[in-house]
C-alpha cells in the first residue's frame, strides 16, 4: 500500500477540510468562500503552495478538480469526504 500523499491529494484534503469546517462552524470563518480564487486565497493564507513550492491560484485549483478522472475523484471521496 502506498502512504504517500502527494500534494493534489493533500490539496484535496484541505479543500474538503476547510469547506467542512467553513459549513459545520460558520462564526470561525476567515474569509467568505464562494468562488476558485477566494478558495485559493484562504489555503495561500493557511501555508499551502503548489507542488512547485508557488502559491496556489483560483485557476490552477479549477483545472485540478476539472481535470480529475472518475476513479480518482471517487478513490479521494472515499478517503475524505465525512
Amino acid at each position: 500500500m502506498n502512504t504517500h500523499i502527494t500534494s493534489n491529494e493533500q490539496l484535496f484534503s484541505e479543500i474538503v477540510t476547510l469547506l467542512e469546517t467553513s459549513i459545520l462552524h460558520p462564526f470561525t470563518k476567515f474569509a467568505d468562500i464562494s468562488n476558485y480564487d477566494e478558495l485559493a486565497y484562504v489555503l495561500n493564507t493557511r501555508g499551502l503552495k503548489n507542488s512547485r513550492g508557488e502559491v496556489l491560484k483560483g485557476k490552477s485549483i479549477a483545472r485540478y478538480i476539472q481535470r480529475m478522472d472518475k476513479e480518482e475523484r471517487q478513490r479521494l471521496r472515499e478517503i475524505y469526504y465525512p
